[in-house]
């Protein structure tokens, strides 16, 4: 599961001060796979060129964003996905409140294809019954354990249904 690997691999973090800006709310997003050597110190700076570029299409749900590219896998050494949950909304377009952000599931993939494994397996557990609901409702590492619990929990009593 996604939140687990997120735990394991110590790619989470809570962010409880003021951020500036969009850009600087994706170059901290970054900063869990930077300190574990996933993706170099460019990335975040390519990330910000692809929204400058393009808008905010990473922003696909009120209050989630998930920064990427696939232009390419340019200074990514590995596969992963981070989490950062901001206390405030990030704004990416000031006249649509529907483009701001607090939760960023940041992605890094060294190739298309494990890109495109990334976004499935994210949109799987945002999409089945109430775990996007669980999930915008982590506000610290508490609740993040706790939500990985319980989608544990309803993925066991799944496989023990069938």
């Amino acid at each position: 599961m996604i939140l687990q690997e997120i735990i394991d691999r110590h790619l989470y973090q809570f962010i409880d001060m003021p951020v500036a800006s969009w850009e600087e709310a994706i170059r901290i997003s970054c900063k869990p796979l930077q300190n574990q050597k996933i993706v170099d110190q460019g990335f975040p700076d390519r990330l910000i060129e692809s929204v400058q570029n393009y808008g905010p299409y990473i922003v696909i749900l009120p209050n989630l964003a998930i920064p990427h590219t696939t232009q390419n896998a340019e200074g990514v050494f590995d596969t992963a996905i981070a989490l950062t949950r901001f206390s405030e909304p990030i704004v990416f377009d000031p006249e649509d409140e529907t483009k701001n952000a607090q939760f960023f599931f940041t992605l890094a993939a060294e190739n298309e294809t494990k890109h495109l494994e990334n976004m499935a397996s994210l949109f799987q557990i945002l999409s089945e019954g109430d775990t996007l609901a669980w999930v915008m409702a982590i506000q610290n590492e508490k609740d993040l354990y706790a939500c990985v619990d319980r989608m544990t929990s309803l993925t066991e009593g799944e496989e023990e249904s069938l």
